[in-house]
């Protein structure tokens, strides 16, 4: 998962740079191997970014603490004895914490060149049952926003250089992040049934056993079949049906490996005396192999 560093050091036309990549990605129908979490998406559509399920695919135990903040019974204990938090947003940038007292008031986010004569912050109120709504909607905002501002911007800058805004506005964050980034689930039945064959048939033993093989891998193996194949590990948009991927004999022989032509979806696959040699084979193969092209 990826996202802005608050205060990065990074010249802000890098991110514009990263930002006008990815929208060159999807101009031309490219998906790319990255993973960035749903906010970014609703950011470049438009949308805010306020509740606690917008965050929870990138920061998973934030929005848990988060809603136990918010969920809290104080029969049980006071909230700000219980979670003894303050009023602020706090990070550790380059090995020292950051923090800064949110509201409506506060300044901006510190910037690395800044952080020396900024890092002492404020003594921020303690955040309460009374306030804790209003903490939670305030760090959701620091987080996707305020302290990652002039990042973020630069980055959807180079994105709309490609891209129309209006022509985004179709997606929902969800599509949109699909079309960035491909389809990370992969079904090897629905692969099978895309599967194209040639100088065997389906019902063909070693076809039956290298179906048997893989459809017992786990999500990081199917992976790795995958980009050895195809030189990405993501299903496209639309599923297998625009995936192309194709089995073609490739001799009787147990001292090669399987290898494949990743422009084609191609792969080359010798006919092994037996399920077992198929099965180390490929493993190798998968484990082994680096680059795309001719593997």
């Amino acid at each position: 998962m990826a996202w802005f560093l608050p205060g990065s050091p990074e010249p802000l036309w890098k991110f514009e740079l990263i930002g006008m990549i990815v929208s060159l990605a999807v101009y031309n129908g490219l998906t790319l191997p990255v993973t960035f979490p749903k906010a970014l998406y609703r950011k470049l559509l438009g949308e805010e970014v306020t509740e606690l399920h917008h965050i929870a695919d990138g920061w998973p135990d934030l929005a848990n603490g988060l809603t136990t903040l918010l969920e809290w019974d104080e029969k049980d204990g006071l909230v700000e004895d219980i979670f003894a938090r303050t009023y602020e947003f706090s990070v550790e940038q380059f090995g020292q914490p950051v923090s800064r007292e949110m509201g409506a008031s506060a300044a901006e986010w510190p910037q690395f060149s800044e952080l020396r004569s900024n890092s002492n912050p404020l003594d921020a109120p303690s955040v309460t049952n009374e306030n804790r709504n209003n903490y939670v909607s305030d760090y959701i905002r620091w987080l996707t926003d305020v302290s990652v501002q002039p990042q973020l911007e630069a980055f959807k800058k180079g994105f709309f250089s490609c891209i129309d805004r209006r022509s985004i506005t179709l997606f929902d964050p969800e599509t949109l992040q699909s079309v960035v980034e491909g389809i990370q689930e992969i079904d090897i039945s629905e692969m099978r049934r895309a599967t194209r064959y040639i100088g065997w048939d389906a019902s063909h033993r070693s076809i039956r056993d290298f179906w048997s093989i893989v459809k017992r891998y786990d999500l990081a193996q199917k992976r790795k079949l995958l980009e050895f194949v195809t030189a990405s590990d993501r299903v496209p948009v639309g599923g297998m049906r625009n995936l192309q991927f194709t089995l073609q004999r490739n001799g009787i022989d147990d001292g090669h490996l399987p290898s494949s032509y990743t422009c084609y979806g191609i792969l080359l696959l010798p006919e092994y005396s037996s399920r077992e040699v198929l099965k180390d084979k490929l493993a190798m193969a998968l484990e082994n192999s680096k680059g795309f092209g001719f593997a």
